[in-house]
C-alpha cells in the first residue's frame, strides 16, 4: 500500500525556523500521557498509551457516519471533461465567451 520512508533530521533543524514551534510543543506534552490515559469524546472512552494514539481514535471517531469521496485529478480526467465543468454539465447549460464586449455573456443549451 505503498512506500514508507523515514527520514531522520538533526536535531539542529529543530532549534530555529518553523520546526522550532514543533520542538516546544513537543517538549510541552512529553511525560503528560500517564498510564491509565483514556481519550473521551461523547459518551465514548478508549484507553491511551501516547498522543498519537489520542490522535489516531478521534480522526477514526471523527469519520464514523462521513463518507469520504475522493476526486479525479485533472490526470485521470477524460479530454471531454476537461473542458465542461461539472456544474455545467449538470444543468445542461454552458457559457459562450468570445473577446471582452460591452454584451454579456449568452447561455445556450446546445454547446
Amino acid at each position: 500500500m505503498g512506500e514508507n520512508l523515514i527520514q531522520v533530521l538533526p536535531l539542529s533543524a529543530f532549534e530555529g525556523g518553523e520546526l522550532r514551534a514543533l520542538r516546544e510543543a513537543a517538549s510541552l506534552l512529553h511525560g503528560l500521557v500517564r498510564e491509565g490515559a483514556q481519550i473521551v469524546r461523547g459518551n465514548r472512552a478508549q484507553p491511551i498509551d501516547s498522543f498519537a494514539q489520542a490522535q489516531a481514535w478521534l480522526l477514526e471517531e471523527a469519520k464514523k457516519g462521513r463518507a469520504i469521496q475522493r476526486f479525479k485529478g485533472l490526470g485521470e480526467m477524460n479530454p471531454e471533461q476537461l473542458w465542461t465543468p461539472r456544474s455545467i454539465r449538470k444543468r445542461g447549460a454552458c457559457c459562450r465567451c468570445g473577446s471582452r464586449t460591452r454584451s454579456r455573456p449568452t447561455r445556450s443549451s446546445a454547446c
